[in-house]
């Protein structure tokens, strides 16, 4: 397996705005791109169990998850935000 390091995704996405769109498995994506963007490492399985929390690594949940209703149906919407200086997720 091809380990990224923080300072390689950084590098990559300089000054670059992402968007991710999706279900649990694009939550999981967006949660190791806002991981490696700040650390070298990924998701622990807790991390990745994990939804809805107010923030995430230094990102701020923006609607749904905990400021709505936590559930399991397919309507569950969870939007989220991470920005730095040069990052925008």
């Amino acid at each position: 397996m091809v380990r990224l390091l923080a300072s390689e995704v950084q590098q990559l996405l300089h000054n670059k705005f992402v968007v991710v769109l999706g279900d649990s498995v694009h939550r999981a994506v967006y949660k190791d791109l806002v991981l490696l963007l700040q650390k070298d490492c990924l998701l622990t399985n807790k991390q990745l169990r994990t939804k809805g929390e107010l923030s995430f690594e230094k990102d701020q949940l923006k609607m749904g998850g905990e400021l709505d209703t936590l559930h399991n149906r397919t309507d569950y919407r969870e939007v989220r935000e991470f920005c730095s200086d040069h990052h925008l997720v």
